[in-house]
């Protein structure tokens, strides 16, 4: 009887590692744990919204014998963000809603 339950383990296992399609898996993320890329138009960090994202993710950790930020922020331009910079490992990304009027 622990053969057949031996035998059936084994089979499970070697059924279950099959080789699978690459493509679907995620790339992996770069960059450092506490690094932030906000992706943000130039004129909204440098307003409110911008202060506002930095009062938030900036803000001293407590518990820590130093001052330290929660994490280290880095803002980009929309039109900037493709290629590498789509694996970072935080990625924040702000967009201006559009109004439309409809008839």
């Amino acid at each position: 009887m622990k053969r057949v339950v031996i035998l059936l383990f084994v089979a499970s296992f070697f059924i279950s590692c099959k080789e699978e399609n690459r493509e679907d898996i995620l790339k992996e993320s770069s960059g450092k744990i506490n690094h932030l890329s906000v992706i943000i138009e130039n004129q909204l960090w440098n307003g409110e919204v911008g202060d506002s994202i930095r009062n938030i993710y900036a803000a001293p950790v407590d518990g820590l014998p130093q001052e330290e930020p929660l994490f280290t922020i880095k803002q980009y331009a929309p039109n900037l963000f493709e290629g590498f910079m789509t694996n970072s490992r935080n990625i924040l990304v702000v967009l201006k809603k559009r109004r439309t009027i409809l008839n």
